[in-house]
């Protein structure tokens, strides 16, 4: 893990065939996959990690004990983006 030039974080997985790059903006969160071959090894554990963050990003914007307008992240609606990269994952 390291942190990139942009301020973003790079995690690279231990056979480095392949790296994860997260960023975080203001309105939104990339993230990009890096290698020109990931090994089979590599996409399993994307996809762990994407949905652990994923997971996290869906208790933190539907909180249900905290109100709508103190909430750290308002998805635009339909309000289903959670899910919907959810499911464009590799092994979901």
């Amino acid at each position: 893990m390291d942190q990139n030039e942009e301020g973003g974080i790079d995690l690279f997985y231990k056979d480095f065939s392949g790296a994860l790059m997260i960023k975080l903006e203001d309105n939104e969160i990339i993230v990009n996959r890096m290698g020109s071959r990931p090994s089979m090894d590599y996409f399993m554990s994307e996809t762990l990690i994407i949905n652990v963050m994923l997971d996290q990003l869906d208790e933190i914007a539907f909180d249900k004990s905290i109100d709508a307008k103190d909430r750290l992240i308002i998805l635009n609606e339909p309000g289903d983006a959670i899910d919907v990269v959810r499911e464009s994952l590799s092994f979901n």
